[in-house]
């Protein structure tokens, strides 16, 4: 881990390292979500109406495991509320937190996404572990699952979190 405070028990990292998994693949729409092209293909639109582009990014998360890390009490660089992205679904909420994906010897502008862990199960989808970053980055030649990244968080947004 590079860049860590030491806070009693608990410490913080700027950037650390983890390990590509599989998610729900609704995020893609390989698995779920497919008749609207994904989760994030749907969101697109909406979350320009709220003055975030994510334009740059490939129809999909990374998921990266942090363990022992969490990813708890940082700060947000962009909140939305009440997105209506889903046709005749509720709305949902997000944090998105700047960041940067290293993958070998390159190292891509992305943003850690959030959906309110809250509203989830509206969705289908079970709550996910503090330990589980899903990333938005264009899309990353090479990259699989069991691949070794390294994130880094923006100073602005805080740190990762591990409690001894």
């Amino acid at each position: 881990m590079t860049r860590r405070e030491k806070k009693g028990r608990e410490e913080a990292a700027q950037s650390v390292t983890g390990r590509v998994g599989a998610g729900e693949q609704a995020a893609s729409g390989r698995r779920r979500f497919m008749e609207i092209g994904g989760t994030i293909a749907a969101q697109k639109s909406p979350f320009a109406a709220q003055g975030v582009d994510i334009g740059w990014a490939h129809n999909g998360t990374i998921n990266v495991d942090i363990a022992p890390y969490a990813f708890v009490g940082a700060i947000p660089t962009h909140k939305l509320s009440a997105v209506q992205w889903l046709p005749g679904g509720p709305p949902e909420s997000f944090d998105l937190y700047a960041c940067s994906i290293a993958f070998g010897e390159s190292n891509f502008d992305a943003m850690i996404y959030r959906p309110d862990q809250g509203t989830k199960h509206l969705f289908g989808s079970p709550p996910k572990p503090p330990t589980l970053c899903e990333v938005l980055a264009p899309f990353i030649r090479g990259l699989s699952y069991g691949a070794v990244v390294r994130l880094e968080l923006t100073p602005e947004c805080g740190g990762f979190h591990w409690r001894a």
